[in-house]
């Protein structure tokens, strides 16, 4: 049978193990002003379970490479709450110009590189202060405004 893309096999001690290997070069390159937010992933021995997890990593580097790229909106996250706080009364009510500023940087803070992933598929209530002023300042939105008023 043969693997799907980017997927190999390695013989270890227990039989076949599963790897899912991020080509060299998606690893350093941006595309749409995005790094690439899959990374090299070790998927077990287990032949299904890898054939599944492979097929969502082909569909996120797909989703990158096109510019069709789904934010993960697994509940819990940070791009979950952004679609929460989208689809609430408070939002809509708002002026569709600052629907669509608050949408772009909920959309530039969500797809922030992290050295695994992005910072919307952080669970939210583990993201500690300094880690959002810290992704603030990055983007450039803080402008000086302390953690305490957020």
């Amino acid at each position: 049978m043969a693997l799907p893309r980017y997927v190999r096999a390695k013989n270890i001690k227990t039989g076949p193990a599963y790897f899912w290997e991020l080509p060299h070069w998606a690893r350093s390159a941006e595309r749409h002003g995005l790094r690439c937010p899959v990374i090299s992933t070790a998927l077990g021995t287990d032949l299904g379970h890898a054939l599944k997890i492979s097929a969502h990593l082909n569909a996120a580097l797909d989703g990158w490479r096109t510019s069709t790229l789904s934010v993960d909106t697994t509940d819990g996250t940070v791009a979950w709450l952004f679609r929460w706080y989208r689809q609430q009364r408070k939002f809509t009510k708002l002026a569709v110009k600052t629907q669509n500023d608050y949408q772009k940087v909920m959309n530039a803070v969500a797809n922030l590189p992290m050295r695994v992933g992005t910072f919307g598929q952080r669970l939210a209530n583990k993201v500690e202060t300094d880690a959002a002023v810290n992704a603030g300042r990055i983007l450039g939105q803080c402008g000086g405004v302390k953690a305490g008023h957020f």
